[in-house]
């Protein structure tokens, strides 16, 4: 089974990617996408187009966001709070 590509939002200490890149992970930094102003609604379409699920802390936009893209039938390739 594949490992899912990541996206590190920004409140994820950059250390996790570290972490996760030396266990095979594909992982992605909001810092190296350039993404560090983005809105949350922006990082989600972001990681959306690149495939990627969104690792965050930041459970109270993203599960609002998750709700969102559900009422509207909208796809993602997953939110890990």
């Amino acid at each position: 089974m594949a490992l899912p590509k990541l996206y590190l939002d920004e409140d994820v200490d950059p250390l996790l990617a570290i972490i996760l890149i030396r266990r095979g992970y594909d992982v992605q930094t909001t810092e190296e996408a350039a993404m560090r102003s983005a809105t949350d609604e922006e990082q989600l379409q972001w990681a959306v187009g690149q495939g990627r699920a969104v690792l965050t802390h930041n459970i109270r936009d993203f599960v609002s966001l998750a709700k969102t893209y559900a009422v509207l039938d909208r796809a993602h390739c997953g939110i890990d709070l």
